[in-house]
């Protein structure tokens, strides 16, 4: 068994190793279908964004997929945050 960063990430890219010899190969796991999210902006969970990707595009879901939404959480939290757009330093902090 071997775990290789990003080179299987991609099903083309398991796919391009053909036949078997892929099996046995792991990945870590960055964001999944499974993964226990649900957004702020949509109240979707990941399989919904998930599916709703493979629905749009006819394609597989993959990794990088919650990385690419979570720009869009971060920054809409930001935009809740910010008290005004005029200062540099006007967002409430964490809770």
């Amino acid at each position: 068994m071997a775990t290789i960063g990003k080179a299987i990430l991609f099903p083309s890219a398991v796919n391009a190793l053909g036949g078997n010899l892929p099996e046995g190969l792991t990945s870590e796991v960055w964001w999944s279908p499974s993964h226990p999210f649900k957004s702020s902006l949509t109240g979707e969970s990941a399989k919904d964004v998930c599916d709703a990707w493979t629905k749009e595009t006819g394609k597989q879901w993959t990794q990088p997929i919650g990385f690419k939404y979570a720009g869009f959480e971060i920054a809409s939290d930001v935009l809740r945050r910010t008290l005004t757009l005029d200062k540099k330093r006007s967002a409430r902090p964490l809770q």
